[in-house]
């Protein structure tokens, strides 16, 4: 094209689009224009191009989505997508399957994500609400961390009662305290607490859950459960999982129905 010729017109008109970028990110484009010689619109696209192409490949998938500690946040959940950076560099997009995830997830929670035969496990970096193909989307950016640092807590236990505690918190009308990372993962609310076993015949696989619960102000109180009352729940029984949920809400919130048994403890 001759110097000075004005550019033939497309019959389009150039769309803006906000970009923000941090003051280390406009280092970083400075740093390869200064190396590649492009300018900072052909270096953009040329970035954007190279993405586009990683996410088609990767694509997105939905996976069950969880975040602790629980929260309830003031906006109405919606669709929610979550974008995983990965320790290694290569990132991935789910869908997210959750009724619990607004706008206003705090920043740091805790988040658990079943994809496939894993879980991946990370930490709330940032949350905004988008528009994606003219609907809005609350974008969850998770920064991938080690997993929990307690190894001994069994697979199958871990996924039961994280699927329960989505059943209490929705139950609840309390913010219940949950930690799943106990090799007794536990529920706490007041001076209230249910923790949870996994129990089975010896020399055969675990496949029920034992709860116990404790009350009290005193630590030697959780030491000793309050009574037996809690049934034994195999984890394929949906039916006593109902139940469960049921009588862990009202021990939590009301305390135990049973009188408590004294402590005698020996003089020192």
């Amino acid at each position: 094209m001759a110097p000075n010729q004005p550019r033939p017109k497309t019959g389009e008109k150039a769309k803006p689009y906000p970009i923000s970028l941090y003051w280390a990110t406009i280092d970083q484009l400075n740093e390869i224009q200064r190396v590649s010689g492009e300018s900072h619109g052909a270096i953009v696209r040329r970035l954007v191009d190279r993405e586009a192409q990683r996410v088609r490949k990767v694509g997105i998938s939905k996976a069950w989505v969880w975040t602790f500690p629980g929260y309830r946040g003031d906006a109405e959940p919606g669709a929610a997508r979550v974008a995983f950076r990965r320790r290694s560099g290569d990132d991935l997009f789910f869908d997210a399957i959750s009724d619990r995830i607004t706008a206003d997830l705090p920043i740091g929670s805790y988040v658990v994500i079943n994809w496939t035969d894993q879980q991946l496990r990370g930490q709330v970096d940032f949350v905004e609400r988008v528009d994606v193909d003219g609907s809005p989307v609350v974008m969850v950016t998770v920064r991938e961390v080690q997993p929990p640092g307690n190894p001994d807590v069994h697979p199958v236990l871990y996924g039961y009662v994280l699927g329960l505690n989505e059943e209490i918190a929705a139950r609840s009308a309390h913010t219940v305290t949950f930690n799943p990372n106990r090799m007794t993962p536990s529920w706490v609310l007041a001076e209230n607490e249910v923790r949870a076993m996994l129990v089975g015949p010896p020399k055969e696989p675990a496949r029920s859950i034992r709860f116990l619960p404790f009350s009290g102000p005193t630590f030697q109180d959780h030491l000793n459960p309050v009574g037996d009352h809690f049934p034994v729940v195999d984890i394929e029984d949906d039916g006593a999982r109902a139940d469960a949920v049921e009588r862990i809400v009202r021990f939590l919130e009301n305390g135990s129905a049973l009188p408590r048994q004294p402590q005698w403890w020996p003089e020192r």
